[in-house]
Order: C-alpha cells, then sequence, then structure tokens
C-alpha cells in the first residue's frame, strides 16, 4: 500500500489489503451486502427483465392473488401486473433514496465537520442556521416544501434532503468535536496541513464511521419518507410507480386483498433492515482496529470461557486473583498475554504488580473488572474474587454496580479516559450520583472538593474546564477523583502518576495510600517503577511474558531480587550525557510571552511575561509542576497557539507561523498519531505538505526516516493501536523530523515509558541531535532526564520563569526547591 494521502482518503474502506476479508467473517454484514446487492441489481436491470408493462391495465384480471398463472405476486385494482411494479417502484425508491441521503450526508456532514472544527464563532453561526430547520416540526417542514413547489418525485426528494441536513450535521459535528481538539490535528498543522487538509485527511477519516452508519440508517428512513409522501400523493403521481405509491393506491383494498398492501410493505421493510445491517458492516471494515478478530464490537463485559465456575472460598482478602488466565484471538494467532496469575490484597494493604512494557501487567488489572476488550480479548481460566464474590461469574448488571462503586480504576492514559465533550467536574459527578443517589449541587460540591484535595488550583471553576482544557497532570488528578468519588474498598491504579512531576507525584500517591489506610481500601498498584512501588506497598509482584516471576515482602524483593527480570528492573538508570560547551548563538527567543485564556467567563494567564532563549545545536530545558505552563509554553513556541502578548523570534524577526523550521513530539504520543491512518501515511504528511515531495521520493524518505529511530519497513503498513509506546513514541520522533526541522520541542518524551525504553529513546535523541544539528526545547518533570541532556534550565512556576541559565548554575541553585 502506498503511504500517500490519496491511500487515506481512497483507503477509507479499503484501510488496509485484509479490509475485504474481514467483512467476509462477519456472515450477517456479508449477507446483508449481498442482498442489497441483488435487489439493486434487478432493479437497475428492470428494462432489460422479461416483464410485462407495469403500467399496463387489465380490468378483467384485477385484484388476481399471490402465485396466479402468469402473475406470480399477483394484480392490484387495475389488473397491473403487482411484481413488474415492484421492481420499478423499488428501482424508483432506490434512486430516490440513495441519491437524497448522499445529497443530504455531503451537506449535512460538511456542516458538521466545519462547525466542530472552526471553533466558537464558526461553531455558533452553522449551528443557529441547523437549528432554525429543527425548529419546525419534521413532517410540517417537508409538507410544506412540497406544496409550495408542487407534487412529484423530484420535489419529494427536495423536502426529504432539507428536512435531514440538520441531522448528519448534527451527528457529525458531535464526532468532530470529539477529535477535533485531539494532539493529531495539531501534529497535522504542523507538518504543513491547511485548514481543510486537517479536515478531509485528518477529521474525515475518523467520522467516516459515524458518517456510514447515519447514511445507511438514512437511506432506509429516506424511502420511508419518499413512501409517506407518496402516500399522502405528494411524492410519485400516476402512473409512475414507488414503493410508497404502491401503498398508497392499496391502503383502501387492504379487507378484500391485503397482498395489494403487503408486497410494497415487505419491500420496505426488508429494504430498510438490510440497508442497516450493512451500514454497520462497512462501518466495522473501515475500522482499523478490527484488522484482527471478528467484526464485532467489544462487549460490556469480558467474556469468559473457563472450564468450569471456580469453587466457593472463603477469604478475609478484598481481591483473590487465583491461576488467571487472559488471551487474545488475533486472527489464526493465540496471544498469552496473561497466564496463570495469582495475587492478593487485603482490606488496607497495598500490593505492587511491576514489569516492563508488555509484561501483561495492565491486562491483569484490566481482568480484575472484566473491562479487557472482547472480542478480541477473554478469561481462558482462572478465579477473581472480591470480597468472597466470584467476579467471572457475575451478571452485567452486578458488574456495573461493582465498577466505580467498589472497584475503581485510574488508568493510564487520562486523556482517552476522560469525555472529550463533557466538562469534568461532571465527569466525576456523574459516578458520584449513580452510586450514591446525589442530587446534582451535592455532587458538584463533591467533585470540587476532590479536585481541590488533589492540588488541582482554583477547583470550583476549573470543573467546568473540558478535558483539553487541562494539563496532562491535572487530567491525570481528575482521573484519580473519580476513583475515588465513591470510596472504593479496591482501588487498582494503573501507572497512576507517568504525567506528574515529582513533587504532584509524592502528594497523589500520599493520597492513594492514605485513603487505604483510612478507609480499609485495598490498592494494587501498576507500575514499571519498581523502587517507587517498593516505597509505598507491603508486597510486590513482578510480572515478564504474562507470568509472576517473583513475589514477596517489597523490602527484600527491592535489597534481594532474586529473578533477572527484578534485577533488571532495579538497575539504576544510566543517561548518556554529554559535555556542554556555554558558547552558541540563540536560535530561539522569546521576549515578554503571555498567554491568557477566557474559560467560563474567567480569565485565566496560562504564561505569564516569560523571556528566555534556546541556543542553536544545544538544549533548553523547561521544567516545572503540572499545570505550571510548560506545555503551552511549548505550543507558542511551534505556534500552535499564539501569544496574548509579547514577541517570538526564530533567528530573526518575530513570526507568527514558523513553518517546517519548528516541529514538535507531542507528550500523548498515543493521541498525536491519527488512528485511521498507517504509520508510513503519518509520516508522509510533513514530506509532502512542507517539503513538496512526490510518488517513489516520499516511500524512499519514509524509509530512511524509520531506519533512522530504529523502525524496520513492516512497521510502515500498521496502525498506531498494533504499537508499543516505545515504537509509537519513535513514529512521533519520525514525523517531526520528516519536516527538516531547526528546532524540536519535545513535551514529556519519555513520561510514559519505563527506565530501559526512555534509555533507549534518549539515546536516540540525543543522536539525533548529534547527527543533524538539532536545537531541542526539552519540557519535562523529570530531574535525571534534565541533568543528563540539558544545555540550559529554565524554570517554570505558575506560568512565570523563576530561574534560567546554564544547566549546572540552575540546577544546582534549585536543589531541593519545588520544581
Amino acid at each position: 500500500m502506498s503511504v500517500v494521502d490519496a491511500g487515506a482518503s481512497a483507503g477509507l474502506i479499503a484501510a488496509r489489503p485484509g479490509a475485504w476479508r474481514r467483512l467476509l467473517r462477519s456472515r450477517l454484514g456479508t449477507s446483508a451486502i449481498a442482498v442489497v446487492g441483488i435487489i439493486a441489481v434487478i432493479a437497475l436491470a428492470a428494462p432489460l427483465l422479461p416483464l410485462p408493462d407495469p403500467d399496463a391495465t387489465n380490468l378483467a384480471g384485477r385484484l388476481q392473488p399471490l402465485f396466479s398463472p402468469s402473475h406470480v405476486l399477483g394484480t392490484d385494482q387495475l389488473g397491473r401486473d403487482l411484481l413488474a411494479r415492484l421492481i420499478w417502484a423499488t428501482r424508483t425508491s432506490l434512486s430516490v433514496g440513495v441519491s437524497a441521503a448522499a445529497i443530504a450526508a455531503t451537506i449535512g456532514s460538511a456542516i458538521g465537520l466545519v462547525a466542530g472544527y472552526g471553533g466558537r464563532l464558526v461553531d455558533g453561526v452553522l449551528l443557529r442556521v441547523v437549528d432554525v430547520l429543527m425548529a419546525f416540526p419534521y413532517l410540517l417542514l417537508a409538507l410544506g416544501i412540497v406544496a409550495a413547489l408542487g407534487p412529484s418525485l423530484v420535489h419529494a426528494m427536495i423536502a426529504i434532503v432539507v428536512v435531514n441536513i440538520p441531522f448528519f450535521a448534527r451527528t457529525v459535528r458531535g464526532a468532530t468535536l470529539a477529535s477535533a481538539q485531539s494532539d493529531f490535528v495539531a501534529a497535522a498543522r504542523l507538518s504543513g496541513r491547511s485548514h481543510a487538509g486537517v479536515v478531509a485527511f485528518e477529521l474525515l477519516p475518523n467520522v467516516m464511521p459515524t458518517i456510514v452508519i447515519a447514511l445507511a440508517a438514512s437511506i432506509g428512513w429516506m424511502i420511508l419518507e419518499t413512501a409517506g409522501l407518496s402516500f399522502l400523493g405528494l411524492g410519485a403521481q400516476p402512473p409512475e410507480a414507488d414503493l410508497g405509491g404502491m401503498l398508497g393506491e392499496g391502503r383502501d383494498l387492504l379487507p378484500v386483498a391485503p397482498h395489494v398492501v403487503a408486497v410494497p410493505g415487505l419491500a420496505i421493510f426488508v429494504l430498510a433492515l438490510v440497508l442497516n445491517l450493512a451500514g454497520d458492516a462497512l462501518r466495522d471494515v473501515i475500522d482499523p482496529r478490527l484488522a484482527h478478530g471478528n467484526l464485532r464490537r467489544a462487549r460490556a463485559a469480558t467474556s469468559v470461557e473457563r472450564a468450569a465456575p471456580a469453587a466457593p472460598r472463603q477469604s478475609d482478602a478484598v481481591l483473590e486473583i487465583a491461576d488467571l488466565a487472559t488471551h487474545f484471538r488475533l486472527g489464526a494467532s493465540l496471544i498469552r498475554a496473561v497466564d496463570g496469575v495469582s495475587l492478593a490484597v487485603g482490606a488496607g494493604e497495598a500490593t505492587g504488580l511491576v514489569g516492563l512494557s508488555g509484561s501483561g501487567k495492565s491486562v491483569t488489572a484490566l481482568s480484575v473488572a472484566r473491562l479487557v476488550a472482547s472480542p478480541p480479548g477473554f478469561i481462558a481460566a482462572g478465579s477473581i474474587f472480591h470480597r468472597g464474590e466470584d467476579i467471572l461469574a457475575a451478571s452485567l448488571r452486578r458488574l456495573q454496580q461493582l465498577r466505580g462503586g467498589r472497584i475503581a480504576y485510574v488508568f493510564q492514559d487520562p486523556l482517552a479516559a476522560l469525555n472529550p465533550v463533557m466538562p469534568v467536574g461532571a465527569q466525576i459527578a456523574e459516578t458520584i450520583r449513580r452510586h450514591q443517589g446525589l442530587g446534582r449541587t451535592a455532587a458538584w460540591a463533591r467533585a470540587a472538593s476532590l479536585m481541590e484535595g488533589l492540588r488541582i488550583a482554583d477547583a470550583s471553576r476549573r470543573a467546568f474546564a473540558y478535558p483539553h482544557e487541562l494539563s496532562g497532570g491535572e487530567r491525570q488528578r481528575v482521573c484519580i477523583a473519580i476513583a475515588l468519588a465513591n470510596d472504593p474498598d479496591l482501588l487498582i491504579a494503573d501507572e497512576p502518576t507517568t504525567a506528574l512531576d515529582t513533587v504532584t507525584q509524592a502528594a497523589v500517591l500520599g493520597l492513594l495510600t492514605q485513603q487505604c489506610r483510612a478507609r480499609g481500601t485495598a490498592l494494587l498498584l501498576v507500575s514499571h517503577d519498581i523502587a517507587l512501588v517498593a516505597g509505598l506497598c507491603r508486597s510486590i509482584s513482578v510480572m515478564h511474558a504474562g507470568k509472576i516471576v517473583e513475589s514477596g515482602d517489597a523490602a527484600e524483593v527491592l535489597v534481594r531480587p532474586q529473578h533477572p527480570h527484578t534485577q533488571r528492573l532495579l538497575a539504576p538508570a544510566v543517561f548518556a550525557g554529554r559535555s556542554r560547551e556555554q558558547d552558541g548563538a540563540a536560535l530561539l527567543k522569546l521576549e515578554d510571552v503571555s498567554k491568557t485564556f477566557v474559560r467560563g467567563g474567567h480569565r485565566v494567564v496560562a504564561v505569564d511575561g516569560v523571556s528566555l532563549s534556546a541556543r542553536r545545536g544545544k538544549t533548553l530545558a523547561i521544567v516545572g509542576e503540572s499545570g505550571s505552563g510548560k506545555t503551552t509554553l511549548a505550543r507558542i513556541i511551534t505556534g500552535l497557539l499564539v501569544p496574548s502578548s509579547g514577541n517570538v523570534w526564530l533567528d530573526g524577526p518575530p513570526q507568527r507561523k514558523r513553518g517546517r523550521r519548528v516541529q514538535m513530539v507531542f507528550q500523548g504520543i498515543a493521541g498525536s498519531l491519527n488512528p485511521r491512518k498507517t504509520v508510513g501515511q503519518i509520516i508522509a504528511t510533513p514530506l509532502r505538505a512542507l517539503l513538496g515531495l512526490k510518488g517513489a521520493a516520499v516511500e524512499t524518505r519514509v524509509a530512511e526516516l524509520m531506519e533512522l529511530v530504529g523502525l524496520g519497513p513492516e512497521y510502515a503498513q500498521r496502525f498506531p493501536h498494533e504499537l508499543s509506546g516505545g515504537q509509537a513514541q519513535r513514529v512521533g520522533i519520525a514525523r517531526a523530523l520528516a519536516g527538516d526541522p531547526e528546532l524540536l520541542v519535545l513535551d514529556e518524551p519519555l513520561s510514559a515509558l519505563d527506565r530501559p525504553l526512555q534509555q533507549q529513546i534518549l539515546t536516540l535523541l540525543l543522536e539525533v541531535q548529534r547527527r543533524l544539528g538539532l536545537t531541542y526545547v526539552l519540557v519535562s518533570h523529570d530531574l535525571d532526564v534534565v541533568k543528563a541532556v540539558a544545555d540550559d534550565v529554565a524554570v517554570v512556576q505558575r506560568g512565570r520563569v523563576t530561574a534560567a541559565g546554564p544547566a549546572a548554575e540552575v540546577l544546582s541553585r534549585s536543589a531541593g526547591a519545588d520544581t
């Protein structure tokens, strides 16, 4: 498959070579598409078929029953052959329905895409237009349009298009809003995409499944609407036939000749049904996440396929896992992600589950409340008991009572875990109201109190912010607040502090352990940082390749590790440093830069009068606690945000658009890679948009960049969900380098990775900098990384630079400070 942009658009259906093979595995979807195809072929071939004239009357042969000689479906009140009229009517209804749906979908989807991406002003104007149409009663508006234009099938189609545009606009706008604030959209803008290019090549592929399912549903619905107008005499005019016209003509014959009404009625029902089923199937075909396994959406609970239920047991443990095996079916392969894991957590205890990326620790954690996606995942063996209750035998309703109530999770990726179109306070209040039954006001007050306890400044106002308006650390704290909201007796925290600075990390983990002690809450802490876990947990279990390879008292494991894998986890991180020279001209200068946001009617000063510089070929590190303004500052440097005041100089006069000269590696790397595009397509975007490369030159350069970051050519055809964290980070670096930049902004590029992966990625970045002479601006809260690579350091607190200068000098002055 080519990595060109044509592949991103033309490949919406054939997302990769196996797309149609996936469809064939869905019997229901394949059958529905086959039925639609047969109906369409017969309808299109109507002029060529040996059928009687559908308009020829024969009063002597009127109202003949089904299966009459020469009339398989009988005749109507004028003696016309019902089979011939049915085929011609289906041809008319299909053409009108498909045409109307296509026109309404095109116009409505365009409005929805522009409204969702265009911002508050554009969104408001377009939505008011849509609201005017929706203000009229649906049927009355259609009747009014036909009455004004005159009865005819074309005019009926126009009416149906007009009244259905708001449906598509609203539906697509909602889907667009969920993606418009994603980092992959920001990355596309940095890659040189115009606004039209972002909408067409980044957002449209992501909302296309929504459009497909809405289009398929609306074709059947529009056939029904056309039939309704024809039934009322406002659509097809005699002798022209459509399915609604046939129903209208036969409505008075129902008592004496029901087949005259039943034939077109059954045809409408079958068409609507198979079109909806076909739309479901096509939606799944264009979803690359279904490249392996069945064309089925994940169930509400992980399927259990163990040989026999677990025997009841009495235990004081809040959580007890015995011989758990969680597997994944990927095509013909069986992945044993968890293979025989056993552990227990008692009331008020904290147990650590540690291991490198891919060891199976997160799958184990998700298995506890049966949150592993099925398909392709399933629990093949073992047992999970929560206070003696067999979770694997629990009903869905019981699981929903336990989830968020008695069993709570803090997920690793807060941006993916939070609803992008819902204020964070509402998300916390929602789980409180569901499990505690509190009123709206009391739930909001409790939500704000939880946010304040987690060190989110001005919590009562920030509760009205949306996830994209918070820093990565603030989003993680919101996820922790949701988990703590209902005082659970089991808290599962999967890498809960990877996005937090050292000070906030200590505060959050202190709160989690305090929760255990004060309320008798059992804590299962999942992490790749064994030293961090050992400082908080009574016991530790170390996972590798789906198995627990070592477990025991935390202090004992920390001091005397037995398994080689545990010893590797405890090996000190060694970041390759380099000699630092103090000379070098400034490539980047910020002069008195400020950035103010207006949120909920309040002004929020994110950056306040910052002045700093980055020297050519050197690394400037910007450090500070979560929410200090580091990421806002990084986006101002790239040009993704325009400062409210001040100047940004890049080797010359102030510039708003810095184009290919500045690129960025984003903090949430998974969210910065378009899930609907392959790795090759992602890296190719800046090559085409910024450098103007075409054809074979794109393919060649993509291969060179992948080799530079240590990815084999086979990764070009993979989608982001098929990559590990380290591989995804390498793709992000390759994309940033594709534009041939002079300055690279690295926003927390290592925060979500384990130490071995951090060392690999950091070594790669240093080698790339040495070979290409790049200037780095590194945003980080990890002082070990900063000490190893930074030439200069700027310390940011509450949007202001409190210290800046050579790394050794600033770090020595700031030792022990709250950075």
